[in-house]
């Protein structure tokens, strides 16, 4: 039959062998997140066939993810069905929207600028939605994953909730009598929607002076996934040079000449 059954022992012996193969610790740390998102989504039986794969390409996509990040997600699965030397459930890629590629950025000083206006204009609601897309890139259709329950634990849909941003969320709860479920709320008490977000965010550009364009959920998540990967690219430069500067103190105490 056209299925797996997907196991954690499994997953771990294929990141084991891409150790092996000298990937890099950021490369090991990212593609434990996609399996063990692609774990996490399917049903107990966790069996992935292909009409499941589909299924969850889809879903991501209808969360709000960007295409290229679903391919990169792909990528890791495929490699992963490779390694069990079962490549006919592999998938192709979804193709990237012109629009992706040549969305605006938003830098982090103009993010600044969006949170000091959201302070002034005292909407405290919107300053925190802010900060759930600039600091952990969640996507508008997991809105409410981000629950009274998870931000108490510390975690939601696998991203960690910083300390200081933990409490802020914390606060506000407790000044909005929200004692559970979902943290931002409609008026007549349903979960945040995306039209009411990107409405939010649009009136910002004016006493942030920020360019309109730039102001959505999606040019806050490529922010926050930039800044991460330039503070990784950082630390891995930091490890290289450190294991260079240990060897070549060794060096002076066991060469061979």
């Amino acid at each position: 039959m056209n299925e797996l059954v997907i196991t954690k022992e499994e997953i771990d012996r294929f990141l084991q062998q891409l150790a092996q193969r000298g990937r890099s610790e950021s490369t090991l740390q990212r593609y434990r997140h996609d399996m063990e998102t692609l774990y996490a989504w399917l049903p107990e039986d966790k069996i992935l066939n292909r009409e499941r794969m589909e299924r969850w390409k889809e879903d991501q996509l209808s969360k709000g993810y960007a295409r290229r990040t679903i391919n990169t997600r792909l990528s890791t699965v495929n490699s992963y069905l490779a390694f069990c030397g079962r490549r006919e459930l592999q998938m192709m890629d979804f193709e990237e929207k012109p629009e992706e590629e040549n969305e605006p950025e938003l830098s982090r000083r103009e993010y600044l600028f969006l949170l000091q206006a959201a302070r002034e204009k005292k909407n405290h609601r919107l300053y925190l939605l802010i900060k759930v897309f600039g600091i952990l890139g969640l996507p508008v259709g997991c809105l409410s994953s981000l629950t009274v329950e998870a931000v108490k634990e510390g975690i939601v849909e696998e991203s960690r909730i910083p300390g200081s941003f933990q409490k802020e969320l914390l606060d506000y709860c407790k000044e909005k009598g929200i004692q559970s479920g979902p943290v931002f709320l409609t008026r007549d008490g349903k979960p945040v929607n995306r039209t009411t977000v990107t409405c939010l965010m649009k009136g910002l550009s004016a006493p942030s002076g920020v360019a309109e364009e730039k102001i959505n959920p999606r040019c806050l998540k490529k922010m926050q996934a930039k800044t991460h990967q330039q503070i990784l690219d950082h630390v891995n430069l930091l490890v290289e040079r450190s294991i260079n500067d240990m060897i070549e103190q060794e060096q002076h105490l066991a060469g061979w000449e």
